[in-house]
Order: C-alpha cells, then structure tokens, then sequence
C-alpha cells in the first residue's frame, strides 16, 4: 500500500526524521509512539509532510483516521484498540488500529511539536539532540537518579524502567509536589537515567485528610475511632482531620520511594 504512494516517499523521511528528533518515534512499550508504518500511513493520508503538521497541530484529544474508508459509517474496532488517543484504522488491515499502543504523552507531544514546527520552521529540529548528564545535571532544583536496568530483551527491560520512572512521578504528584518536568533516558546496554525537576515550595506541616459525610453514621463513627487521637473538625457536612505530612521535599519523597519493593523490582539499582 505505501509503494503505490512513492511520490510521498521523500515526505515520508521527513516525517521519521521529525519524529525520531523531539522524542515520538517509536512503537515499543517502553516508548509508546509513532511506528515508522505509522508515520507513513499519516504522510499518505494527508498528502505530504506540511500537511501532516498543519493538521496534526488541529487534532483534538481524540482522534480518527480512516484513508481506505473500510468503516461505512463510525469506526468501531475491538474495544482494546480503541483505546488511544488517536484511531488509525489500517490501510489494508480494516480490524487493525495502527496506532493503538500511542500513550496520550507522545500523542500531546506531536500535536505540541508540530505547532511548534509551523510557528517557527527551522532545519535543527530534524537532528535529535544527543543526551548529556553534564547539560542535565545543571538544570537548577534537580533530582537526577542513576539507575543500572535488570538484564533481558530491551522491549521487557524498558517497559520496567518505564514503570519504575512513572511511579515515582505519580508518587510525587500524590504527595503535592508540582512536577515542572520529568523524564528519563536510556540506551540499550547503558545505565539508565530519570530526574525530576519539582517547584520550590515549602509544604505545610499538615495536610488535609477528608473524611466520609456526617449522615453515614457508621462510617463516621469508623473514621473517629481510626483518628481518634487527632481533632476531629466539620465543615460542609462533612468530617475531617488535620494530619502531619509525610514528606515536606522531594528528595524525602524519592528516598523512601526508592526503598520500595515495587521500584526496587524493576532495576538491578537506582539511587
């Protein structure tokens, strides 16, 4: 199907090039992006590379794609590959959604990077820029983590580092803290690395923790005994009890997270 469309064929290496250079490209797991028969089908589909951009930057949180027209009337796919932000049913396989492994990150990246792209053209932003801890480790307020991968193909091993990087994010963000970027990078054979850059904030010695509305007497009554050493206090119909948090920075929150089995699981190491 893309060899009868090779007059896109040098549309096709931009879009890949585009692609592989901000981070999007790439339909592992671990990765969650754009396959190389992605981004064909989509330079197809819209007539070239400007095209592509122009209309990935209107895409909306959800999108669907249909070139050969194989669904009549609305695409409906097994309920799994309906999943992704993005629907694109596959030229010549009509139950396929090409892009069904597409997380909603990688999928908000290109629509953010070809707006980008259009508002400001430019040659650099086809040449990924390579990794460097020395650049990384400047960054002000950051929390950079090295991490040794457990040993095993690359798709097993990177979606385990993946899961370990998300949740400590995940675990931050639940404890307050205000992520203004995060990420990680790896190399197959290398050491792996993730960091997290928070606001700076002091948190509060105590924190909030709500409790069930008043007219549920029993689960009230369960509350006040849980909590019975701390004062209990009411607004809007409902209880609730001032306890004090857990972790007021970060690096509190990271250490104890990396002591968890569950983190602990995924690498061989990581402090």
């Amino acid at each position: 199907w893309v060899n009868k469309h090779t007059k896109y064929k040098k549309d096709i290496l931009l879009a890949k090039a585009f692609a592989k250079a901000q981070g999007f490209y790439g339909a592992e797991s671990f990765i969650q992006g754009f396959s190389g028969y992605a981004m064909e089908v989509l330079t197809i589909h819209y007539k070239g590379f400007r095209n592509l951009l122009k209309n990935v930057a209107q895409w909306k949180s959800r999108t669907v794609i249909d070139t050969e027209k194989h669904h009549t009337k609305k695409v409906q796919l097994n309920e799994a590959k309906m999943l992704s932000p993005l629907i694109l049913v596959d030229p010549v396989q009509a139950s396929r959604n090409v892009t069904a492994v597409v997380s909603q990150e990688k999928y908000a990246l290109f629509r953010k990077k070809a707006k980008e792209y259009l508002k400001n053209p430019r040659r650099e932003m086809f040449f990924k820029k390579e990794f460097s801890l020395e650049e990384l480790q400047k960054k002000k307020g950051i929390i950079l983590l090295e991490v040794i991968p457990l040993e095993g193909k690359r798709d097993v091993v990177g979606a385990k580092l993946l899961q370990a990087f998300v949740y400590i994010c995940e675990a931050l963000k639940k404890n307050d803290f205000v992520l203004k970027e995060a990420d990680w990078h790896w190399k197959e054979g290398e050491k792996a690395y993730f960091f997290y850059v928070c606001k700076e904030q002091k948190l509060s010695d105590l924190v909030r923790h709500d409790g069930p509305p008043l007219r549920e007497k029993e689960r009230v009554e369960h509350f006040q005994e849980k909590w019975k050493q701390y004062t209990l206090k009411k607004e809007k119909g409902k209880l609730y009890v001032m306890l004090p948090r857990k972790y007021q920075n970060p690096q509190e929150c990271i250490s104890a997270l990396l002591e968890e089995e569950f983190v602990k699981g995924k690498v061989r190491s990581l402090g």
